[in-house]
């Protein structure tokens, strides 16, 4: 169910001076829940009403229904859904009996409706851009707070893994020292044994069995 009633006018036609102003004095009745404009598509006018006053209206007010029945036979359409543009310099009331308003009317107020509609989305766009904008500020920012949450804690962490580090330099340092020193240390005892084991041995012609050699001489 659509929350508003329409009135669409033919092309390039408009209400009387008098039809104009009867809308007008019944406007405390509908709550002031109407307004005139034009009809995007096409340009031609229309009003606009709140469908609750419209039909409350309709039903209980003989001369709101005498105006529609009136306007209707004239060729305006009474409409539930319409792309509705509001301007209420649309609204151009004529003299009873005037000629229709010259087409250049309607292709005026067509050309305002899109106009209107440019500025709307360009409105819609620049508002979008700005937007984002601060969305990716805000995202900016707070990924700063985020790292000034964890500065203190990453430095911690820094300065114990630089410690960890330093420790396990030490570590391989000394082992490299200590098998370092081991290694000379075997290698000076293997050659001390291996020189005592050449100045304390047997000399040339002489050995166990020289003196029983001797012996059995004498």
């Amino acid at each position: 169910m659509s929350a508003y009633r329409y009135v669409v006018f033919p092309q390039y036609r408009q209400p009387t001076v008098d039809e104009a102003r009867q809308l007008k004095e019944l406007a405390p009745a509908l709550a002031n829940q109407f307004a005139w404009g034009t009809c995007r598509r096409d340009g031609r006018l229309a009003v606009a009403f709140d469908a609750g006053a419209f039909d409350h209206l309709r039903a209980i007010d003989l001369e709101f229904a005498a105006l529609l029945r009136r306007w209707e036979s004239r060729g305006c359409e009474l409409v539930d859904h319409l792309a509705f543009v509001k301007d209420a310099e649309a609204l151009r009331p004529v003299a009873a009996g005037q000629p229709a308003a010259h087409a250049n009317d309607g292709r005026e107020s067509a050309a305002r409706a899109r106009r209107e509609q440019s500025l709307a989305a360009k409105h819609l766009a620049a508002k979008e851009v700005a937007g984002r904008s601060l969305l990716a500020v805000e995202r900016t920012l707070e990924r700063y707070r985020a790292l000034e949450r964890l500065g203190p804690t990453l430095l911690y962490l820094m300065m114990g893994a630089a410690a960890a580090a330093t420790i396990l330099a030490g570590l391989y340092v000394r082992g490299r020292l200590q098998a370092s020193i081991e290694g000379g240390r075997q290698q000076a005892i293997e050659r001390v044994i291996g020189e005592g084991a050449v100045d304390g041995g047997p000399s040339a012609g002489q050995g166990p069995a020289g003196p029983l050699r001797a012996a059995g001489r004498e």
